[in-house]
């Protein structure tokens, strides 16, 4: 696998910067940007090892591709256990696509990725019908190739934290997107939808009609589903109305609350279902998944563990412990890049970053439906 191990900026040259110098400034302002952060004052305040990081992307942020000047600034974001941080290359409609092409013997690279164990990060994967490629392309990075195309069309890199991150590279060059804290489960990159094996049939909740519904499944249990705490006025609006809809009807001994695919928002939506599951005197079952995240995982914290609350599914996404209120973007001196921030951070929820809110009983994506699993677990409790 060696001979596939190279380095891709060596391969081809994105757009340079024009000017003459080392963006300083730029490097100077993110890392000033991050030290204001909640997760930074938590992680890295006062440690001299955070200072000689920033030291050294100074020396190495050289006047070269834009790729290259991302990556690097992108070395102060890594290791900060903060997976709500952004950062974004300016999308420019102005330049021309210039996709990172590679001339690369795919036949050659396949029989080697078809010999990785499912376990492995490299291998052979498939998305919506598109066969791509992952391999090792530098120390704890890996290229994401399109196979037809010979299209690189991410990267996948490993963190300080024992955590994947992502950069989509689409767009021709013209933009990159960082996403943090992707997870690679049972051979398959489960969150950028890249499978070695068979998607999961049942973990997925398929949205149908709005973010909120109630109904009763028979006149043993009721079922509420929360979808959405996002919270901007039409959300809120929707979800206070609905809460008041349905405060008063739920009344069978059992309730089934499902907040699957739900990420997050905040607790002006959520907070008024949380006290009125904190309220409610039958045993509550709460579905969780992969793509429960931020303030649903907040929500999750804030339930589990009370003696008539039991969670089922499987672990979620690990995206909690910090926040924004106010949803600042700050573009960076140069106007190439862009970083998102956090301002808010709730130390309950940090012991849950990177690693997710375990379910009380893990559910079979495989086995059935979740609502018909969780049915036969109340058909179980005393």
């Amino acid at each position: 696998m060696k001979k596939f191990y190279f380095t891709l900026l060596s391969l081809i040259s994105f757009t340079c910067f024009a000017q003459q110098q080392n963006h300083l400034e730029d490097i100077d302002f993110l890392y000033q940007a991050i030290k204001k952060t909640p997760s930074y004052k938590e992680q890295f305040k006062s440690d001299k090892s955070y200072v000689s990081l920033y030291e050294e992307v100074r020396v190495n942020l050289k006047d070269t591709n834009e790729l290259a000047v991302y990556k690097n600034l992108y070395r102060l974001i890594a290791p900060i256990k903060d997976n709500h941080l952004g950062f974004y290359k300016v999308v420019d409609t102005n330049l021309k696509p210039r996709p990172l092409l590679l001339k690369i013997n795919i036949d050659s690279l396949k029989q080697v990725l078809l010999q990785m164990p499912l376990s492995s990060l490299e291998g052979i994967y498939n998305s919506d019908g598109h066969e791509l490629a992952v391999f090792k392309s530098a120390a704890k990075e890996y290229a994401i190739l399109h196979l037809k195309s010979k299209i690189v069309t991410g990267l996948v890199i490993e963190t300080p934290h024992q955590s994947l991150d992502f950069i989509s590279l689409l767009n021709g060059g013209r933009g990159f997107v960082l996403a943090r804290n992707i997870k690679h489960i049972d051979g398959n990159f489960v969150t950028i939808n890249l499978y070695k094996t068979a998607k999961a049939a049942f973990g997925n909740l398929k949205i149908e009609k709005g973010n909120f519904e109630f109904k009763k499944l028979s006149n043993e249990v009721d079922y509420l589903r929360l979808s959405s705490f996002y919270s901007n006025n039409v959300n809120i609006a929707a979800a206070t109305k609905f809460f008041q809809e349905v405060k008063d009807s739920i009344q069978a001994p059992n309730l089934i609350v499902d907040v699957r695919n739900n990420s997050g928002g905040g607790f002006k939506v959520s907070q008024q279902f949380i006290n009125l599951i904190k309220r409610y005197k039958g045993k509550v079952f709460i579905l969780q998944n992969l793509r429960t995240a931020s303030n649903a995982e907040k929500f999750l914290v804030r339930l589990k563990g009370r003696k008539n609350v039991i969670t089922l599914g499987e672990t979620t996404i690990g995206t909690l412990a910090f926040g924004s209120n106010y949803g600042n973007t700050l573009t960076l001196p140069h106007s190439k890049f862009r970083f998102y921030p956090t301002d808010t951070f709730d130390k309950i929820d940090l012991p849950y970053e990177n690693v997710g809110v375990v379910p009380d009983i893990k559910l079979t994506p495989s086995k059935a439906d979740w609502i018909e699993q969780t049915l036969e677990v109340i058909k179980q409790q005393p």
